[in-house]
């Protein structure tokens, strides 16, 4: 019964990191993707880009404002990126102590 409940806190545990890891990586490309690359530059690609993937124009003022929101939001999610990695580093080595510590408990119960 111990093993099959340490069995099912396992594969909860590397669904959990797995989704945080994902969340962390997509996170990263699009701070350090937006970032990297002059305001002025993106919206000057949104403005040109946008009405050929929808089909119709979106007019200069709400390119810009748009742009702009998404080029704030990647200043603003660098301390939510670095947050999502502490998570990803805390809950493995967390996982990894919860390992060890069943381990040792299995142990002491063989010893006794």
């Amino acid at each position: 019964m111990f093993a099959m409940q340490a069995q099912e806190e396992t594969s909860r545990g590397d669904e959990v990191c797995v989704a945080l890891t994902g969340l962390y990586i997509v996170a990263t490309i699009y701070v350090n993707g937006m970032r990297s690359i002059a305001l002025v530059m993106v919206i000057l690609w949104f403005f040109l880009l946008v009405p050929l993937l929808i089909g119709k124009p979106i007019g200069a003022e709400m390119s810009a404002v748009i742009t702009f929101i998404a080029f704030e939001a990647a200043y603003f999610g660098r301390p939510i990126e670095a947050c999502l990695a502490a998570a990803v580093v805390d809950f493995v080595m967390c996982c990894a102590l919860s390992w060890s510590v069943k381990q040792l408990h299995k142990k002491i119960a063989i010893i006794r």
